[in-house]
Order: structure tokens, then sequence, then C-alpha cells
């Protein structure tokens, strides 16, 4: 591919936050919250083998049933806060609860000191992240700076969430360096602070409710 190609890709997927605040303030939401959910998926089985005791075999085991329980929960709170959303015709109340319940679940599973409380921390985060994911492309897509270029822009707000996944594995490393190296806790708790971004952002967009 011509330089000038990749610079074409860059120039079409660029927009002006000042112009465009609302737009800006959802996709820096999105970006914050994403790192708590990139970080316990990749690092939930260090965390239950280093914290929890488990080998490598009963860790995969224990970790198949949180996931079957968080799958639930992500299914059912996506269907349920996009309904209820809709219902009200409100997005920014379960932006804070998906936030919350997100922030809470990373919390719990990073002070876990069962596969029970892990669990509980497991589910609580997948369901936030239920919550988030339906209503928050609602959100997004009521305030697109160009209604008849949404493919861009929709393509520019899931960027965000494919830009923490290249960023989490670089930033990951320092953070639990900070922890003497072995502290997963201390990743997901760091999630959790970055995730309460999305309710900062969301509480300073004015063209939804």
């Amino acid at each position: 591919m011509r330089v000038g190609s990749i610079l074409d890709v860059f120039r079409n997927m660029w927009f002006n936050p000042l112009k465009h605040p609302d737009f800006a303030l959802v996709w820096v939401g999105k970006f914050c919250l994403s790192f708590g959910s990139t970080f316990f998926s990749t690092y939930q089985l260090y965390l239950v083998q280093d914290r929890l005791g488990y080998a490598p075999e009963q860790a995969g085991r224990q970790l198949a049933a949180v996931g079957g329980l968080s799958l639930l929960a992500l299914v059912g709170c996506s269907i349920a806060g996009g309904t209820l959303s809709d219902r009200f015709k409100r997005r920014k109340p379960f932006i804070y609860l998906a936030t919350g319940l997100i922030v809470a679940g990373l919390a719990v599973a990073a002070s876990a000191s069962s596969i029970l409380f892990f669990a509980v921390g497991g589910v609580l985060l997948s369901a936030g992240t239920g919550v988030f994911t339906s209503v928050d492309l609602a959100l997004a897509s009521e305030v697109l700076p160009e209604k008849d270029k949404a493919g861009k822009y929709m393509s520019i707000y899931y960027l965000s969430s494919t830009v923490v996944g290249g960023l989490a594995p670089l930033l990951a490393p320092v953070i639990l360096g900070l922890g003497d190296g072995g502290s997963y806790g201390v990743l997901l708790l760091s999630g959790a602070i970055l995730g309460l971004g999305a309710a900062l952002t969301t509480a300073n967009i004015r063209g939804v409710r």
C-alpha cells in the first residue's frame, strides 16, 4: 500500500473533537472503560493461578464455569439495558449504571480471596458490559456529527476499543511492575480507575439525556 493511501485512510478517519464534543466524549468514555475489560480477559487466568493457587488445568475449568455465568449476564443485561433505555428514552443513567457495575466487578475480582468472589466480580463486569454495549451504541448513534456519514463515524467509534486492544498489553507490564511484577489485583484496580472516566465523559455530554 502506498504511503499516500495510508495517509488518506487516517485523514478520512479524522474529525474535529472541538467541533463535535459530544461524539468525542462518547469515544473517550468507551476508550477508558475498555481497559478494565481487556485487563480482566487477558490476565484472569494468571490471577486465578497466582492469587487463588489453582493449577493451570483447574484454573481453566473454573474460568470456563465463570465464563458461562458471565455470558448469561452479558446477554441478559444487554437486552434489558437496551430495552429499558429505549423505553424511557434515557441514555446517561444507564451508562452510569454500567460503569458502576464494571468498576465494582473489577474491584471485587481484584480483591477476591476465593473463586466464588472472583465469579461475582466477573458476573458484575459482564453485566455492566452488557448494559454499556447496548446503550453506548445508541448514545453514539444519537450524537453522530454527520448523519449522512454514519458508517465513517461508527468506524471511528469502534476504533476506541480497538486502540485499547493494542495499548493495554503495552501498559499492563508497566502497571504490574509497580506491584512487584505479580500483582494482578493492582492491574484490575487500575482498569477500574480508568473506567471511571466513562462516567465523567458521559456527564459532560450535552446533546443526550
